[in-house]
C-alpha cells in the first residue's frame, strides 16, 4: 500500500466533507440574514406543523440510509485500493446524508 495514495484518498474525502459541512454554515447564515430582515416562513399553523413532522421523518430516515450505505460500501474489498476507494466514497456519502436534516430545516424556514 502506497502512503501517497492513502494520503490523496484521505484529502479527497476530507475536502469533500468539509465542503458539504460548509454548506450547513451557509444555510445558517442565509436563514439568520432572512430572519434579521423580517422574513416570515410561508407555512403557518397546522401546515407548518405537518411540514415539520414530514421533514423530521426525512431526517430520521437518514439514519437508515447511513446504515444501508455502510452495508453496501463498508467492509474489506479484494484489494487495498478498492477498500480505500470504498471507504472514501462512504465518507463522502455519510457527510452528504448528515446534511439532509440541515437542508430540511432550511426548507421549513423558507
Amino acid at each position: 500500500m502506497d502512503k501517497e495514495k492513502l494520503k490523496k484518498a484521505y484529502l479527497a474525502a476530507a475536502i469533500s466533507a468539509a465542503g458539504i459541512i460548509g454548506g450547513i454554515v451557509f444555510y445558517t447564515v442565509v436563514a439568520e440574514l432572512l430572519r434579521g430582515m423580517g422574513h416570515k416562513p410561508p407555512l403557518q399553523g397546522q401546515a407548518a406543523d405537518a411540514a415539520k413532522y414530514a421533514l423530521y421523518c426525512l431526517g430520521v430516515s437518514a439514519l437508515a440510509l447511513l446504515k444501508m450505505a455502510e452495508i453496501k460500501l463498508g467492509g474489506k474489498k479484494a484489494t487495498p485500493e478498492e477498500t480505500i476507494k470504498a471507504l472514501t466514497t462512504l465518507a463522502v456519502v455519510r457527510a452528504a446524508l448528515f446534511e439532509l436534516p440541515a437542508v430540511a430545516g432550511l426548507l421549513i424556514f423558507l
